[in-house]
């Protein structure tokens, strides 16, 4: 056999080395496309080859024993959600997009469906959906309001939830499953005034006001930032104030107020309280250093705590009884609940 012969021998087996190569290649990727792919171009990927839709599995929320169970949704399942999709990578960005729950697929999806290619995803889901919120910003809009119905019981119809968190097209490949977890974007304050003994007859309870460097009434929040403190700005309105109807504060009755507020930025200067109570403004002023020192030296209060403050009323003034901080407690969510697979 000549030389020339042979090496196109060689030649030809190497060409389909490579062609079984390919082959083998495109079918795992016609594969991994099974995952809920039509023919379309996604506007959400310019990336090149099979994309795969986005579906999430499971939302537990704030990671307690009763609902870290991800088969069965802690987020109520005739609700809506929100999902948010990084510019990057090679992928479009998306900015709340509105998500349900998908009772055939038994899986939480975007109204318009968002493709996930080979490369990595930055993307963001939270709870509960909001169309008045921006679909071009890329941030979520905070309030700091009065945690309470008129008749002074604790809503949770403004509180927020959110997870970032990144995938591909193997994320939803075979077994595999996207589950998350979401918690607090907002802190929360529960005041708690008792009458001292000194203090004669009731006092009706109708204000209270939150002053200090860091302490404002509005931000805003990027649920695509990795590390959740720096995801808070564009603050505004300085400090907060909020009205009630009036609640009495008596020897056998010590009212609460439940306050949802916007993460603080570093508090600069203590945070002084106002309280106004029969008509009269009463202020005590708590040292910063009470509050959360997440780095050392810097205070502020954070994200997915509750600070636990108890006032004494006093005849002239107020006296700062505790200060407690702790885990956010678990939220009970009225709505329709599915199991998930």
């Amino acid at each position: 056999m000549s030389t020339e012969r042979l090496m196109n021998k060689k030649m030809e087996r190497r060409r389909l080395k490579y062609q079984m190569l390919y082959i083998a290649s495109y079918a795992l990727l016609t594969v991994f496309a099974s995952c809920d792919r039509n023919e379309q171009l996604p506007a959400e990927s310019i990336l090149p080859g099979e994309q795969v839709a986005l579906e999430v599995t499971g939302i537990g929320l704030d990671n307690t024993v009763a609902n870290r169970a991800l088969t069965a949704s802690a987020v109520p399942t005739d609700s809506k959600i929100g999902f948010y999709l990084k510019g990057d990578q090679g992928y479009n960005h998306v900015y709340n997009r509105e998500g349900a729950y998908n009772t055939t697929k038994s899986k939480w999806v975007p109204s318009t469906v968002i493709y996930l290619g080979s490369n990595t995803a930055t993307l963001a889901i939270y709870y509960p959906y909001d169309n008045g919120q921006s679909t071009t910003s890329g941030k979520l809009k905070l309030t700091s309001i009065l945690r309470e119905y008129s008749d002074h019981t604790s809503r949770t119809d403004m509180d927020i939830w959110s997870d970032r968190f990144t995938a591909n097209l193997l994320s939803c490949f075979g077994t595999n499953k996207i589950e998350r977890n979401l918690t607090h974007v907002y802190t929360r304050m529960f005041i708690t005034l008792k009458k001292d003994d000194t203090f004669i007859g009731d006092g009706k309870w109708t204000g209270v006001k939150l002053e200090g460097g860091g302490i404002y009434t509005n931000a805003s929040f990027d649920p695509l930032e990795e590390t959740k403190l720096k995801a808070y700005s564009g603050y505004g309105a300085p400090n907060f104030a909020c009205t009630f109807d009036e609640k009495t504060v008596s020897k056998d009755i010590s009212p609460t107020t439940d306050l949802l507020l916007v993460p603080t930025g570093d508090m600069s200067t203590d945070l002084k309280i106002t309280v106004t109570v029969s008509g009269k403004a009463m202020e005590v002023t708590i040292p910063k250093t009470m509050f959360t020192e997440y780095e050392p030296g810097k205070y502020r209060l954070v994200p997915e705590k509750q600070y636990n403050l108890t006032i004494i009323l006093r005849p002239t003034d107020l006296e700062v009884s505790s200060l407690k901080t702790i885990d956010w407690k678990p939220v009970d969510l009225s709505g329709k609940f599915e199991t998930t697979n």
